[in-house]
């Protein structure tokens, strides 16, 4: 019965630990600008890169790019954040997947 009874005592004290590290250093999401977030992808596409348009998808807010290079096709998605109850600001980027 000992054991158990400092067992649970370090994993509560390892969770009020963990907690308070999480409460101090908060795992921030960082936004980009949509205009930056398009110039930093002209920036890493080759210039040889042909554009071939772009599909925004309202359900899960991610636009997708497409684009062609040595005759086979790119996608570059981006995610956008919510904000107000479900509306998605297309203004922001929050993650950028180069495919």
């Amino acid at each position: 019965m000992k054991w158990i009874k400092w067992y649970s005592i370090t994993c509560i004290c390892i969770f009020a630990l963990i907690t308070f590290f999480m409460l101090i250093f908060p795992n921030k999401v960082k936004m980009l600008d949509a205009s930056s977030a398009y110039s930093l992808i002209e920036k890493k596409v080759p210039n040889d890169a042909s554009y071939q348009g772009y599909k925004r998808n309202q359900i899960d807010g991610t636009t997708t790019i497409y684009y062609n290079y040595n005759n086979s096709t790119h996608v570059v998605k981006l995610s956008h954040p919510e904000y107000n109850s479900r509306a998605i600001n297309w203004d922001k980027v929050s993650n950028i997947v180069f495919d």
